[in-house]
């Protein structure tokens, strides 16, 4: 029994549509229901009953998905084995921009023992990217960053795709530009002060596939949309009259690009980064090592 079609049915069950389904697993419809056919053909019933409404499923692919589910937890488990008999130490992780995330990666690399073989996977992305990076492909550990008044909408959300999730840092969004800006010398800076600015933005901090009960933030009529890190400090210190909001950035960071940062009304949004992971991933040594330099760093 192929443990994939396993996973294959697990979504149609949740999703109650085969097209939804397909679109999750980036498969084909077509493809998606050979494979479910495949399956129901190898235990011999059905475990759907297909309608114009999507799916249903029978008494016996209840049962069948009940089994079916603890195989694949058992399944992920043992896959998740992260310091093996071969000696290889493995760290995974996909979240957003943040210094506080980067120093506690740093701080944990320097303690690994290098006489070891070692795989580690740092992928700097959005919210979404994070989501996706966990729920459908081999990255261990997330970190989503979501505004506070969402809360109760990602806890629903990831508890329907089987994700544990702890929230890991609160905080304000800032707005950074040039110490070198007229604005610079102000106490206070307003949303009015700004709209004449030219806006850099990065990727989008929404998370597509998982719909918001929340109105989308207005397009700006401004913008500057740069998906380097790098480069969007950059920008934001030679070019005239920009400015970004930013995960508040540390002195370092300020000093380098000549940059200062202040708190807005209205564009100061709370926010909180959330650690993700599978309900089926057991944390390594590795893992709960990186989350304590989380909480400690700041």
């Amino acid at each position: 029994m192929n443990i994939e079609y396993l996973r294959y049915a697990l979504e149609v069950s949740k999703c109650k549509s085969i097209n939804k389904a397909a679109s999750n697993l980036f498969f084909s419809q077509p493809n998606l229901l050979r494979c479910i056919n495949t399956l129901e053909e190898e235990i011999e019933f059905q475990i759907f009953r297909r309608s114009k409404s999507g799916v249903e499923t029978t008494l016996q692919g209840e049962d069948f998905l009940r089994r079916a589910e603890v195989i694949v937890r058992e399944y992920n488990s043992i896959k998740n084995i992260n310091v093996s008999q071969d000696n290889t130490v493995v760290f995974s992780i996909a979240c957003p921009k943040g210094s506080y995330i980067s120093r506690a990666t740093q701080r944990i690399l320097r303690s690994i023992d290098k006489t070891k073989n070692i795989q580690i996977d740092f992928k700097e992305t959005s919210s979404y990217g994070a989501f996706e990076e966990i729920v459908y492909n081999n990255i261990n550990l997330g970190i989503m960053r979501v505004s506070n008044d969402m809360d109760e909408f990602i806890s629903t959300t990831l508890g329907e795709y089987h994700l544990n999730h702890k929230v890991v840092k609160r905080f304000s969004y800032m707005v950074a530009f040039s110490k070198n800006d007229p604005l610079a010398s102000k106490d206070k800076i307003t949303k009015e002060d700004l709209a004449d600015y030219i806006e850099i933005t990065h990727g989008d901090p929404y998370i597509p596939r998982v719909s918001t009960p929340h109105k989308d933030k207005p397009e700006a009529k401004r913008i500057i949309r740069a998906y380097d890190s790098m480069g969007q400090l950059k920008m934001l210190s030679d070019v005239d009259k920009t400015f970004m909001v930013v995960y508040p950035l540390n002195k370092d960071t300020l000093e380098k690009y000549d940059l200062v940062q202040y708190e807005v009304d209205g564009i100061s949004k709370e926010m909180s980064d959330i650690l993700i992971y599978k309900n089926s991933y057991y944390l390594s040594a590795i893992d709960k090592m990186f989350l304590g330099e989380l909480e400690q760093n700041d």
